[in-house]
């Protein structure tokens, strides 16, 4: 069955031989009947059309947190659309530069690809690489959180260190 039809009311139609599937008097899918059990009866066009769409929308959440944690990633994204660059790996790419070096530092450096014109992930990398040479600090570590709301935007207070200073230390 069609992904964008699941948890509807559709009309099964059975012979002895093929298996019908409608909604409203539309046919939606056919297949040859399989009476072996635990069978699986799949139409490759809607497993592609199913792969298509979660594309979309990982996509589209990626484009989003961008957008928000980066607002310079949209000009960019739009001019690397322009000059015809795949926008899946792109977001991809700056959501991992986000992952790793931070919203404001990516921001800065996004910022500046865009005012070069070098609209691609390449060129953020570079700023990102050059800014953190020039300061001499290594690039920093990507740290793999699971994609979950309570880890990833967990906050925590650091507590003043104070009180752990012997006062016989000499």
């Amino acid at each position: 069955m069609p992904h964008d039809r699941v948890r509807r009311r559709l009309e099964l139609r059975a012979t002895s031989e093929r298996v019908r599937l409608f909604e409203a008097g539309e046919l939606l899918a056919e297949h040859v009947r399989s009476y072996d059990k635990g069978a699986r009866v799949e139409d490759p066009a809607h497993l592609e059309a199913l792969r298509a769409a979660k594309r979309q929308a990982r996509q589209a959440g990626g484009m989003n947190r961008l957008r928000h944690a980066v607002p310079a990633s949209v000009a960019l994204l739009e001019g690397a659309a322009r000059r015809g660059h795949n926008l899946g790996s792109a977001v991809a790419g700056l959501c991992r530069l986000l992952d790793t070096w931070g919203p404001e530092t990516v921001e800065s450096a996004v910022a500046t690809a865009v005012e070069a014109d070098t609209l691609h992930v390449a060129a953020v990398r570079q700023v990102l690489e050059q800014r953190a040479e020039a300061r001499q600090q290594p690039p920093p570590l990507a740290v793999r959180l699971p994609d979950d709301p309570r880890v990833r935007d967990l906050h925590v207070t650091p507590h003043a260190l104070g009180g752990y200073d012997l006062e016989d230390a000499p």
